[in-house]
């Protein structure tokens, strides 16, 4: 293997320049990623030995997608322009061979590849709206080109990961491997192609045969979509695919920097590693849970479809903790370990207290409801009665001071342990973080 960078090698095997990605654990599209694919390009368009590139990449997946991390570097996002026009522009037909998961700018990638082969149990899916933004790479306007705006929409707008065989069903892949030939099958794909017309998805048009297709969407999708900002986003997007390409990305551009620099997607990408350190107790780091007693902790309390909160003391033992959080993981739970109390209905009852206060004060409960179903709190749409600003500030101050005595107490690990219990367990939109990301943001 020649290595073009530490994560990107290039080989020629038989007339093919194969391009191998390796950047454990994910193949993130990190600035090494970028600038090694980038060189590996230009170096096998120039090769003259070379008749077609493939892109593969070694691991457990494809590229599955963006440096998170990287987003939060005060508005600066790394593009993977110069990468994209090199494999949209290459006179050679170039094949992406995708395993695992090619997801966000991983597929916004693999678009630009004039052929797409899939191993048999491998997913796509450009899932940003769940981190409040849109694909930023240029998905939103190659994906309506090669697979139609109805499933673009769909995947766009709802994040959702779409298997191999209805992404070949779909268009989005052009065949499928077996278990474990993936690059024998790109290889063979890539040598046939050779002889073919290079079919780019930025030449394809973009046809709405039917105009209400957008309209519709919005009103089935309203109720999940309510409060959010970035599925509209998304929808704009996919609306503006049917222009030239390049006016297209300028909306999408526009777009995906004003998601970005919006209070909503900071909230969901923090929840997003919040998510991610919820459960982790440095002292038991090493201890093992093996067929210790899971119950030796002092409650266990699951909320909403997926939180569970495990309670504990300086009884507790740390193997029956570790026990416990092991129990969790295999029932697919997110656990947060809490003190005696658990946090969950400790923030429920200062918020309790608090509308007790309003109501005597001569607030309706009318105009409590109304207050937190404005801020995003799940229920019914109550009658549109006048609501003052200070009914909800009362409401979400008396759950922050909570979480903060709960700090104190230490019966939290930390403060984002508690956004993340009131978001999944309690109803708190997760565009808005949490009580306590949301305290902080106000200073």
């Amino acid at each position: 293997m020649a290595a073009v960078n530490p994560v990107t090698d290039l080989t020629l095997e038989d007339g093919v320049a194969v391009v191998t990605l390796n950047a454990p654990p994910v193949n993130a599209l990190s600035a090494a990623v970028r600038e090694g694919l980038t060189e590996a390009f230009r170096q096998a368009v120039a090769d003259s030995r070379a008749q077609a590139i493939v892109l593969i990449c070694a691991g457990r997946t494809f590229i599955a997608g963006a440096d998170i991390s990287e987003l939060d570097g005060g508005g600066k996002v790394a593009t993977i322009e110069e990468l994209q026009s090199l494999m949209e522009r290459s006179p050679k037909p170039v094949v992406a061979a995708i395993h695992g998961t090619a997801l966000g700018g991983g597929l916004e990638v693999a678009l630009c590849a004039h052929y797409r082969v899939a191993d048999i149990g491998a997913k796509c899916g450009l899932p940003e709206v769940k981190l409040g933004l849109l694909p930023g790479g240029g998905g939103t306007q190659r994906l309506p080109r090669a697979v139609g705006v109805e499933k673009a929409l769909e995947m766009v707008t709802l994040g959702r990961h779409v298997a191999a065989k209805e992404c070949l069903e779909i268009g989005l892949v052009d065949a499928l491997a077996p278990e474990g030939k993936l690059k024998e099958t790109a290889l063979a794909f890539a040598r046939k192609a050779v002889d073919a017309p290079l079919r780019r998805a930025r030449d394809a048009d973009v046809k709405v045969s039917d105009p209400g297709i957008f309209a519709r969407f919005r009103a089935a999708h309203a109720g999940e979509f309510r409060g959010f900002d970035a599925p509209e986003a998304n929808i704009r997007c996919i609306e503006a695919s049917v222009l030239a390409l390049e006016e297209g990305l300028k909306v999408e551009h526009e777009l995906f920097m004003g998601l970005l620099r919006g209070e909503q997607s900071a909230a969901q990408r923090y929840i997003f590693f919040a998510e991610r350190q919820a459960g982790k107790v440095p002292e038991i780091e090493g201890v093992s849970p093996d067929a210790a007693d899971p119950d030796r902790v002092l409650g266990w309390k699951e909320s909403g479809s997926r939180l569970v909160e495990i309670a504990r003391d300086e009884t507790t033992p740390k193997d029956g903790l570790a026990a416990a959080l092991k129990r969790a993981k295999a029932a697919g739970r997110l656990a947060v370990v809490t003190g005696p109390g658990f946090i969950g209905p400790r923030l429920m009852a200062a918020r309790r207290r608090a509308e007790e206060e309003l109501l005597r004060e001569g607030v309706s409960e009318a105009q409590i409801a109304r207050a937190l179903y404005d801020f995003g709190f799940p229920g019914d749409a109550p009658a549109a009665v006048p609501v003052d600003a200070r009914i909800l500030e009362r409401l979400l101050h008396a759950m922050a001071q909570e979480g903060a005595r709960i700090l104190e107490e230490k019966a939290a690990l930390r403060a984002s342990d508690i956004d993340v219990v009131m978001v999944h367990g309690y109803g708190w939109p997760i565009y808005r973080g949490g009580p306590m990301f949301l305290a902080g943001r106000r200073g």
